[in-house]
């Protein structure tokens, strides 16, 4: 699990330090967790490491120092594509983000993605992302 969450970690710190836009970067991101949030082997994976932190101290202190990461450097992102956010509410943003990446995983990583009722739902998923970052509908701000 650990070279999976390097990977996760050198990806994302790659990303910020990229000359790319910071709203750019943090729909980039955003898409892509959600991508492997959707993959049942990259959920089962996840899930596994979180019932193994439960009972595994060594194990739950890397979860938890992920999360203190992810969450540190997505807050950052936020605050770089809308300056207008406090550090305060970036990081809460950002533990929503995360959150709702992760209740993705639980439901979505399992045979209920091929649902009818799922079409357009990372459409769905995105608009929501940018309400929390930007405070305001996709199409308010011409896109």
């Amino acid at each position: 699990m650990v070279p999976l969450v390097d990977k996760h970690l050198v990806e994302l710190r790659a990303a910020l330090e990229s000359d790319a836009p910071p709203e750019e970067t943090l729909v980039a991101l955003i898409d892509r967790a959600l991508q492997d949030a959707k993959d049942p082997q990259i959920g089962a994976l996840w899930w596994n490491f979180f019932a193994i932190a439960s009972a595994d101290p060594e194990c739950a202190q890397l979860l938890n120092d992920w999360y203190d990461t992810l969450t540190d450097e997505v807050a950052k992102l936020i605050r770089a594509a809308n300056p207008a956010r406090t550090a305060a509410e970036s990081l809460h943003i950002a533990v929503l983000l995360i959150s709702m990446v992760d209740g993705v995983s639980v439901h979505l990583g399992t045979e209920r993605i091929k649902r009818p009722y799922m079409q357009k739902f990372d459409s769905s998923f995105m608009a929501a992302a940018r309400y929390l970052v930007f405070g305001e509908v996709a199409e308010e701000r011409g896109r």
